[in-house]
């Protein structure tokens, strides 16, 4: 098979799995068939024995998530503070990581990210096994992949909105696309307040320019750390809504560490953290 194929599409039937196949490379053993009926943008078929079946599910599952996570203990040092035991979220989709209070749910959202340590487990975001990078090629993939929405939302006061925006390429050595920021404040309806200084905004402005920041350089998986804090009820379901309709439009991957009964509710896929001090 050519190098650059690429699952797109794998079903079971009569113990034989069928796997239609574009762009990715399968080292089994297989054999051609020609498929029964038509299938869109697929160039042959590819039949695995049945002892094949199980790690070619394997591969197709690690490149069917943008996020998965297994077995993490994290902390700071050699300092064991949270665990988590399995989360896999897809692209498009939002997953929510809770616990009770002081269980560690933001110290397992900064492991994600690369902000606090690993000390055991597996994190992979899209293809790239973060669990394996150095120091600072974690701090690259971060600035490139991972949009980072914290409760205290970090704007720079003495900025414009718009600059606020630009400050994410900059730190992070990518093409500075200003009109995509603009394009997007537009969208999040901060079009006529993106020359505004961010210490002028509201508090729902600046939580959504915040939002514009994080996904401004196309993130593979957008980390928020309540999100939903001290708001009621009415922003609350808009601040879901924004964080929501992005994930899904931007095919990001979105996840949400809180204890917000009304977070849980509105998303539906719920992590447990767990405290390991």
């Amino acid at each position: 098979m050519r190098p650059t194929e690429q699952i797109i599409f794998a079903s079971l039937r009569d113990d034989i799995l069928l796997l239609f196949t574009e762009r990715w490379g399968v080292d089994l053993p297989m054999k051609f068939s020609i498929p029964e009926r038509p299938v869109d943008r697929v160039d042959y078929a590819v039949v695995l024995a049945p002892e094949a079946v199980s790690a070619t599910r394997s591969d197709a599952d690690r490149l069917h998530f943008m996020l998965a996570v297994t077995d993490l203990v994290a902390g700071y040092g050699k300092r064991p503070l949270a665990r988590l035991e399995a989360l896999e979220v897809k692209a498009g989709e939002a997953a929510v990581l809770t616990g009770p209070s002081g269980a560690g749910k933001t110290t397992l959202l900064l492991a994600i990210a690369g902000l606090a340590d690993r000390l055991s487990g597996h994190i992979a975001i899209g293809d790239e096994d973060v669990s394996a990078l150095d120091a600072r090629s974690r701090d690259k993939h971060r600035g490139r992949h991972i949009g980072l929405i914290f409760q205290d939302l970090h704007l720079i006061p003495g900025l414009s909105t718009i600059d606020n925006l630009m400050l994410a390429p900059y730190a992070s050595g990518a093409p500075a696309d200003r009109d995509r920021a603009t394009a997007l404040l537009n969208r999040l309806g901060l079009g006529d307040r993106r020359r505004a200084a961010a210490d002028t905004l509201s508090r729902g402005e600046a939580q959504r320019a915040a939002i514009a920041r994080a996904t401004l350089l196309h993130p593979q998986l957008i980390l928020a750390d309540e999100p939903t804090a001290s708001l009621d009820d009415e922003a609350c379901e808009a601040v879901l809504e924004l964080l929501v309709e992005v994930t899904q439009t931007s095919g990001a991957a979105l996840l949400i560490a809180t204890h917000d009964s009304r977070v849980k509710a509105r998303i539906g896929h719920v992590a447990v953290a767990e405290s390991a001090a």
